[in-house]
């Protein structure tokens, strides 16, 4: 659920009971096939996997990575001839550079690295690492940390192809459940 979005997941025989229970609560249009939701296309499609039929779900984000590359390139007034081809989101600067000089793009930094977070948690967890690090640089941005934003958006544009797909092609029988929980104090 997110604000007045509803995804309903679940053995297809229970969906329509599902959704005619939550009718009952909440007032809301009738459900639609899965599609694009905030910002995600899905398409559900079907593998073989250990030689069964299974169903997969593509999460695709390729509009949503070109909207970060565009949002990067209106603001810091780059055309898309800036961006090369590379295929890791990580250089290595010299650690001195990481303390020197205040890069140009503080300013815009934060709007840029949020939109691609949220790309990161939902379908690219490759992106993950390089977003959180820069984030956690805002406050010390240095000219290493423009290049390194600068590289993240080469590779979001060399990648916008990529996506992540899902599917179970186990029996129930094979199929456990784990939980493992973050460490808590003392715990």
């Amino acid at each position: 659920v997110y604000v007045d979005d509803f995804k309903l997941a679940g053995p297809e025989k229970d969906m329509k009971k599902a959704w005619k229970e939550l009718a009952e609560h909440i007032d809301m249009d009738d459900p639609t096939a899965i599609g694009k939701y905030l910002g995600c296309e899905h398409k559900v499609g079907i593998i073989r996997h250990n030689g069964t039929q299974v169903r997969t779900c593509d999460y695709i984000m390729k509009g949503f990575a070109e909207q970060c590359v565009a949002v990067y390139l209106d603001f810091t007034g780059e055309t898309r001839n800036c961006l090369w081809k590379v295929s890791t989101p990580f250089i290595e600067v010299d650690p001195e550079e990481e303390v020197m000089d205040s890069g140009h793009l503080q300013a815009i930094a934060s709007s840029v690295l949020m939109k691609v977070l949220y790309m990161a948690h939902v379908a690219r967890f490759e992106l993950l690492k390089p977003v959180t690090y820069q984030a956690s640089r805002i406050t010390k941005w240095s000219r290493a940390c423009d290049r390194k934003l600068h590289r993240l958006m080469c590779y979001i544009d060399s990648t916008k192809d990529h996506i992540l797909q899902g599917y179970i092609g186990d029996t129930d029988k094979e199929l456990r459940l784990d939980l493992d929980s973050d460490a808590d104090f003392a715990g």
